[in-house]
Parts: C-alpha cells; structure tokens; sequence
C-alpha cells in the first residue's frame, strides 16, 4: 500500500514539474511561442512520416 503511494508520489511529482513547464511556456513570448508551435508540428510531421515508411517497408518485406 505504502509502495503504491510512493509510486503514485513519484508520477505527481513529474506531473507537477510538466504543468510547471507548460506554464513558463505560455508566458514566454508570443512569437516564440508561435515558432515552437510550428516545429513542434513540423517534427510531429517528420516522424509520422518515417513512422509510415518504417511501417511501410516493414509490411513488404
């Protein structure tokens, strides 16, 4: 039970310093915010892309 909470305690702490994150993120500025955004989805783009491929080319062999 103790062993649980610990675990429960560690994955609040992560989740905790993400929303932290996130925060010092949104009140950065706009245009930079605007530019992460962008490449962000940019490298969302690129690794479904060889996510595909790999998925692909693992289907023909």
């Amino acid at each position: 039970m103790i062993y649980i909470f610990i675990i429960t305690l560690k994955y609040y702490y992560i989740y905790i310093l993400l929303l932290l994150f996130i925060f010092i993120f949104m009140f950065r500025c706009n245009y930079a915010y605007k530019l992460s955004k962008r490449w962000i989805k940019r490298q969302a783009d690129i690794f479904f892309i060889s996510f595909a491929k790999k998925v692909s080319t693992a289907d023909s062999q």
